[in-house]
Order: C-alpha cells, then sequence, then structure tokens
C-alpha cells in the first residue's frame, strides 16, 4: 500500500480513467487506486461537489487528480474526456467504465422510446465510446491495458419495471468477452474484465415498496474491499 508513504503500491506508475468516479461504487475504487498507487482522472456528468470530494481523496493519499466533465452516452464528449484525459497525464492504463443510469421502474407497456434510449446510450453506448478510444490509445502506444466494466447481477436477475436497465447490462456482460474487446485486443495487449454489482449507494431511484438500501462501507473500513474482477 501507499498509504505509509514509502512502500509502492500495486498500481504504482499507472493512470486510470473511471467514469462515473463522483459517487457509488466508481468514486470508491477512485480512492482505493489511488491508495494503491494510481493516478485518477475524475469523471462526472451532473456532481462536481462529489467529484471535487473523489478528488481531493485521492491527492490525500498522495496522488494526483484531475476532475473532467462529460455525457459519456455522447460520442464528441467522450473524445474530449479522452483527450483532457490524455493532456493532464500523457497516457492511459486503465479504465473503468462505471457511469450508467438505473432503471426507470417503468413497466414494458409504458416505457417510451426516450426513457429506453437514455439507458441504452449512457449504459452501452457510454461504455462502447469509452472502450473503442481507450483501446486506440493503448494500441497507438504499443502497450498493454486493463478495462473494466461493471455489469449487474440483475442482467441474470431481472426486476419487474428493470427491463431497460437490466437488457443494458446484459449487454455489457455479452460486449466484455465478444465482438467488442475480445475482436480488437490480442492475449499480449489490453485485457478486458467484467464485473457486477448487486445493490450500492448510488444516485439510483428506488422502486416503490423497495427497501431502502444498506448505509455504504467506507472505503477505510477494514471490510471494505474494491470490486474484484472476473474473467469473462
Amino acid at each position: 500500500m501507499t498509504t505509509n508513504g514509502t512502500t509502492p503500491g500495486r498500481l504504482a506508475g499507472k493512470t486510470a480513467l473511471i467514469t462515473g468516479s463522483d459517487s457509488g461504487i466508481g468514486q470508491a475504487t477512485a480512492i482505493e487506486f489511488a491508495r494503491e498507487g494510481a493516478d485518477l482522472v475524475v469523471h462526472y456528468l451532473h456532481d462536481e461537489q462529489g467529484a471535487s470530494h473523489t478528488k481531493a481523496e485521492v491527492e490525500a493519499a498522495g496522488r494526483r487528480a484531475v476532475v473532467v466533465q462529460a455525457d459519456v452516452s455522447d460520442e464528441d464528449q467522450v473524445s474530449r474526456l479522452f483527450d483532457e484525459a490524455v493532456t493532464a497525464f500523457g497516457s492511459l492504463d486503465i479504465l473503468m467504465n462505471s457511469a450508467g443510469v438505473d432503471a426507470s421502474g417503468t413497466p414494458v407497456a409504458e416505457l417510451s422510446t426516450a426513457v429506453w434510449d437514455r439507458a441504452i446510450r449512457t449504459n452501452v453506448y457510454g461504455y462502447f465510446f469509452c472502450a473503442r478510444r481507450f483501446i486506440q490509445l493503448r494500441l497507438a502506444a504499443g502497450e498493454p491495458g486493463k478495462i473494466i466494466n461493471v455489469s449487474s447481477v440483475h442482467a441474470d436477475n431481472p426486476n419487474a419495471g428493470g427491463s431497460d436497465y437490466d437488457c443494458s447490462k446484459g449487454a455489457i456482460r455479452t460486449s466484455t468477452s465478444t465482438a467488442w474487446l475480445r475482436e480488437w485486443c490480442s492475449p499480449r495487449s489490453t485485457r478486458p474484465r467484467s464485473t457486477t454489482r448487486s445493490c450500492s449507494r448510488s444516485r439510483c431511484r428506488a422502486f416503490p415498496g423497495s427497501a431502502p438500501p444498506s448505509p455504504p462501507r467506507s472505503p477505510s473500513s477494514p471490510s471494505f474491499s474494491p470490486p474484484r474482477t472476473q474473467t469473462t
């Protein structure tokens, strides 16, 4: 760990871009990555205060951080996000796709095309736009990299009213192991991974009658660990 300022962490010398690192899983992972020695590109859509908090925690761990606002569902804004990241740090070694929108809670019969498109464009296109640009950077550098895509257990265990979210998360898992990544990456270059989440405290809307979320565990808690990844 790098917390004592003397022992190099497992991510020493690496730079990571984590989308949605203003809150929830993205924020907790960014802080933990910094404690392991990584510099961070902190991304947010609306919550500038949350992103600033993440940046402060990264810097408190002795690492560098820049904050960039962007809508990952917009291809041009993703290009700007990566341009600013490269300008700040020169290169990127790790991409974690964590930004996303939650289920609308709307039955299919009442689900508008606009609501469906919002989930697919953010949770699927957004991951695609970021992964594509990251892979291009790593191939141009001739060096390996790591991609972590945050999926969900609801890809296998769907909820009523969650078809927009659940379908998008299933697409993320499939894309990680098929055309988007493995067709583009040699065994010695970029390595894609997918990790699933069950429930975390983020900006998610609760379904009517659902139980309130449990309090989040602090990254400093002994029981906290960053998301574990699995080969897909």
